[in-house]
């Protein structure tokens, strides 16, 4: 793996974000995750569960499996 920059950062409020890495993001969405990928004509990042539920047209991975996450936790 590459260098990995701080997950959170510090608002001049005092709020403390915090950024989950890919891998975080994938390790949230549990077993049923199954890929993310990038299409080679748009350049666009889609990724799928198991279960079939299907996330397209973003524009990063991480907002790819991030949205997937969402989708399986929207209860």
């Amino acid at each position: 793996m590459g260098f990995k920059y701080p997950s959170y950062y510090d608002t001049s409020d005092g709020d403390i974000i915090y950024f989950p890495f890919l891998e975080e993001l994938i390790e949230a969405c549990g077993k049923d995750f199954n890929f993310v990928c990038r299409n080679k004509d748009t350049g666009q990042f889609g990724a799928e569960t198991f279960s079939g539920i299907v996330i397209t047209k973003c524009k990063t991975s991480d907002e790819a499996v991030a949205n997937l996450w969402l989708a399986l936790n929207k209860n």
